[in-house]
C-alpha cells in the first residue's frame, strides 16, 4: 500500500509517560473523540506501508518490526491485554521496556 505514516514505512509514536511508567503502549485502535463508538484500526494494525513502529520520548525511542508485535499481541493476549487509555480514545497493549522491549526491539535510541 501506498498509504502510510512516511516514505520511510515507519510508524511513528510518542509515548510521553513511558519514561516514568517504564512501559511502552503499543496502539492497535483509535478514534477522534471518547463519546464516538466507532474504532478505527491504528497503530501496529493499521494496514499500509509501515513495516517499523518507532515509538518513545525525548530521551529514548525503540524500534520494533511491526508485523513482530502484533504477533505478539495475537499470540500472547493474556500477557498483552488490550486497554483503553485514560483519554478513551485509544485502544492498545503495554510492553514492559525492561522485560520485552529490550528483548524485541531491532534497535533502542538514546537521545
Amino acid at each position: 500500500m501506498a498509504i502510510g505514516e512516511n516514505k520511510v514505512g515507519i510508524e511513528i509514536k510518542y509515548d510521553e509517560i513511558s519514561q516514568t511508567t517504564g512501559n511502552l503502549f503499543i496502539e492497535v485502535a483509535e478514534k477522534r473523540k471518547a463519546e464516538n463508538p466507532n474504532w478505527v484500526l491504528s497503530g501496529i494494525m493499521r494496514q499500509d506501508n509501515c513495516w517499523g513502529y518507532l515509538i518513545g520520548n525525548y530521551d529514548e525511542a525503540y524500534l520494533f518490526l511491526k508485523r513482530h508485535l502484533k504477533n505478539l499481541q495475537v499470540k500472547y493476549p493474556t500477557v498483552f491485554p488490550i486497554i483503553i487509555n485514560g483519554s478513551k480514545t485509544s485502544k492498545g497493549f503495554l510492553l514492559p521496556k525492561v522485560k520485552y522491549a529490550e528483548k524485541f526491539k531491532i534497535w533502542k535510541y538514546k537521545f
